[in-house]
């Protein structure tokens, strides 16, 4: 069972798809998983049916990697379709483009406390002293 309750179907063909927020960083359960796809469609690509031995056009190719890739996964049990959501959907979107659900804007921490731990601050070089400038209207960068 996930541990993000998936979002209620769409009612129409063209309603806007709900998304849930998924964490990609390294460790977590879809960074193994896309790890374990990934070396999946590097073998298919590597191997005798792959782009490297017999040229193929780059759709092909995608679809190659993918499909070797959610087949690796299904037959080792670490995936399941839900044929239910899968066949209750009156349409399923194909661009993530613009889609996905909103990161969080990271917030600065204090005025003054050290800018390496301020979230907010994170990557961004800050001049010496590198102190955290505090929480603004604007807790961006740039």
């Amino acid at each position: 069972m996930p541990d993000t309750p998936k979002p209620p179907l769409p009612a129409g063909m063209f309603d806007e798809w709900p998304r849930i927020v998924v964490d990609t960083s390294r460790g977590t359960p879809h960074h193994r998983i896309a790890r374990l796809a990934t070396h999946a469609a590097d073998h298919w690509a590597l191997g005798p049916d792959g782009p490297l031995k017999t040229p193929q056009p780059l759709a092909s190719t995608i679809s190659g990697a993918v499909h070797e890739a959610l087949l690796h996964l299904a037959e080792l049990g670490l995936i399941d379709i839900d044929t239910d959501r899968l066949n209750a959907a009156k349409a399923i979107p194909i661009d993530r483009g613009g889609l996905g659900p909103k990161a969080a804007v990271p917030e600065h921490l204090s005025a003054g406390a050290n800018a390496e731990n301020c979230p907010a601050c994170k990557g961004t070089n800050p001049p010496y002293p590198f102190l955290c400038p505090g929480p603004t209207k604007d807790t961006t960068h740039g």
